[in-house]
């Protein structure tokens, strides 16, 4: 089974796992010398080193200072570096990245989809819902806010209809959602249970 890619669209999608997608990579390495490794890669493995490279980006914004204390700047290093040479994380580009991370989606378009919470991350505020009704793709990353979802924890493994700003693929998919809505399935909404 190969890894869906749904890239944030700038509206904060819960179920974006990537803020840059297989178009974009292959834009940016054409225009570098070294692109011979990223041209080869199958769409499988690209897939897969966007959702690595947007997981590293949280990781560097949790290890760069806030600018709380008296640490100004950490160094890191790595054997995955491009350049083998220490690399500055600062409070300034913690926030840059926050930005990235959270940027909204650009999209107005309103959407509506059922399926099951399967996953929740709690610190990035993201929901990866599968078991889509009626849609081909198998699951949909949605970015949320505590004020939309106050209790996010409570809806893992339910059935849920989930709607807000939608962001798609080049195929017309769905990739990530910004949720302004989640409720249980079979809960009945307050405008329906005051005509019963």
């Amino acid at each position: 089974m190969s890894l869906a890619l749904v890239k944030e669209d700038g509206t904060g999608m819960a179920d974006a796992n990537a803020y840059a997608d297989v178009a974009d990579g292959n834009a940016y390495h054409d225009g570098h010398l070294y692109a011979s490794a990223w041209a080869a890669a199958s769409a499988d493995q690209k897939t897969v080193a966007l959702v690595i490279r947007d997981t590293a980006l949280a990781a560097v914004q949790g290890l760069a200072p806030s600018g709380k204390s008296k640490i100004d700047s950490v160094m890191i290093i790595g054997r995955e570096m491009e350049k083998k040479e220490f690399a500055t994380l600062t409070p300034m580009l913690r926030k840059n990245v926050r930005e990235w991370l959270h940027k909204p989606i650009i999209s107005s378009e309103f959407a509506e989809f059922g399926g099951v919470v399967r996953e929740i991350d709690l610190d990035l505020h993201r929901i990866t819902i599968r078991r889509l009704e009626g849609m081909k793709i198998e699951e949909i990353r949605c970015i949320y806010t505590e004020d939309k979802i106050p209790n996010a924890r409570d809806y893992v493994d339910k059935s849920v209809i989930v709607a807000g700003k939608v962001q798609r693929d080049n195929l017309g998919n769905p990739r990530l959602l910004q949720v302004e809505n989640l409720r249980l399935k079979n809960a009945v909404k307050s405008s329906e249970a005051q005509l019963l």
